[in-house]
């Protein structure tokens, strides 16, 4: 295939017509038209920016490399499904090693480091910073590039996402308000909550009806968001009694959600706190209640279809997220193992305890 044909076919892959493409490369629609009918040859100085744009290697353009036996999108869907089988260290081989014969593409680069982010919720310590800290220059990386490709604008704001992510982790907070801020920068603040007090006002309907439940429940995800530092802000100053009152109030707004599969994890994860703040009174008997309902929402939430019963999020759109469904069981049962839960000592051997690890550990995701 010659570089006329090569253009042709990468620019029909990525949807773009002859006058788009021009546009990126700052060229004529005439000069595109040209090089695809072989008529003339691209300047060799945008042969590094085609390459980037189109996500290949320059010696793919001038056809001194063969295709590999798999699209780029191919090995991304094969790589999200080795990550939902818990194989998320061939994951990341799968993906470093296409990556590595495409270079310039941004969205190996992107998903490269989205494995290594998830990836590293697995490890220990150490090897879990390290894979943080590689992620978080990989995320930056792709925070800043412009190719002018659509992708990229979804791509950097996700990045900004999962980069604020990283560093609320780290508990580096000024950082996480720089890239935050980034990201409401492009987006603005609520803007989901504006358009539908916006549309609230011009008329009711069915139409208008609808964005509305889809902006609530945008507002819960916010809530469900911020409720786990709130508790554990209260548990940090030893505040158990409103920690308990918190918990519960989360729990009663969340009950009523329980109809969206995603909310079931956070409801799990609300009542162990809450029975945290009863076992660190020495009020064994609630602790026991709340802790076997964190059980019963963890095991539904791994029975839910996810996604079907995903509604608005009001979170950026355009990345795949099926892969990053929690397990429920799973992190309980971590959980309920952790040494730093060791409030619970005095009725880990008790058989209403074990009864509850034998539950998760029958309906642990495999």
């Amino acid at each position: 295939m010659n570089i006329g044909q090569t253009i042709f076919h990468l620019r029909h892959e990525k949807g773009y017509t002859q006058e788009q493409l021009s546009d990126i490369l700052g060229v004529s629609t005439a000069a595109v038209s040209k090089w695809e009918c072989n008529n003339t040859y691209p300047d060799i100085t945008l042969l590094p920016r085609m390459a980037e744009i189109f996500g290949v290697s320059i010696d793919f353009l001038l056809g001194y490399e063969k295709p590999v036996s798999k699209s780029v999108s191919a090995v991304i869907s094969e790589a999200k499904e080795l990550r939902m089988r818990m194989k998320g260290d061939e994951a990341e081989d799968l993906i470093k090693k296409t990556w590595a014969r495409y270079p310039n593409n941004t969205q190996l680069m992107f998903e490269y480091a989205r494995n290594k982010f998830l990836n590293a919720c697995h490890k220990k310590r150490d090897e879990r910073e390290t894979m943080l800290r590689e992620a978080s220059q990989l995320f930056a990386a792709v925070a800043q590039n412009d190719s002018g490709d659509g992708n990229d604008t979804v791509q950097r704001a996700w990045s900004l996402h999962y980069l604020t992510v990283i560093h609320i982790m780290r508990a580096d907070y000024d950082m996480a308000t720089v890239y935050n801020n980034r990201l409401l920068g492009a987006e603005g603040i609520y803007p989901n909550v504006t358009k539908a007090i916006i549309e609230i006002h011009k008329q009711h309907d069915e139409k208008t009806y609808d964005l509305l439940m889809r902006t609530m429940y945008s507002c819960i995800y916010q809530y469900t968001s911020l409720i786990g530092w709130i508790l554990y802000g209260l548990l940090e100053k030893h505040d158990y009694e409103h920690m308990i009152e918190e918990g519960i109030r989360a729990i009663g707004v969340f009950e009523k959600f329980a109809d969206c599969g995603w909310i079931l994890n956070d409801l799990s994860c609300c009542y162990e706190s809450v029975a945290l703040a009863y076992a660190y009174t020495a009020d064994y008997e609630r602790c026991f209640d709340f802790l076997e309902k964190a059980c019963q929402y963890a095991v539904e939430h791994d029975r839910e279809d996810f996604m079907s019963n995903r509604k608005g999020y009001g979170m950026l759109t355009g990345i795949d997220l099926t892969d990053e469904k929690p397990a429920s069981c799973r992190t309980m049962l971590q959980t309920l193992n952790s040494n730093e839960r060791s409030v619970y000592n005095p009725i880990r051997q008790t058989k209403r305890f074990n009864a509850m690890i034998d539950i998760l550990r029958q309906h642990e995701m495999p």
